[in-house]
């Protein structure tokens, strides 16, 4: 009787990491997940020669996103003053 229930817990176990890694869609698509227009990040360079511009590539974006993210934000609260 104990095998018979260990081979059953060991199905279900089973079943669920197959369904796990199966590599399925998400609940949402990612256009969902995030706000806005999608984002064009930097590419990771894969030469050396690449490592030199992607520092600031990386510092572009960087301050693109945080000046839109202040434009949005003055956007808020000149809209909630009147």
């Amino acid at each position: 009787m104990r095998l018979i229930s260990i081979l059953a817990v060991m199905l279900i176990i089973g079943y669920l990491v197959k369904t796990q890694l199966a590599g399925g869609e998400s609940s949402q698509p990612a256009e969902v997940l995030t706000e806005g227009a999608p984002v064009d990040t930097p590419k990771v360079p894969t030469t050396p020669d690449g490592l030199k511009n992607f520092d600031k590539d990386v510092d572009a974006f960087v301050q693109q996103a945080a000046d839109e993210r202040e434009a949005r934000m003055k956007e808020a609260m000149d809209s909630g003053e009147r």
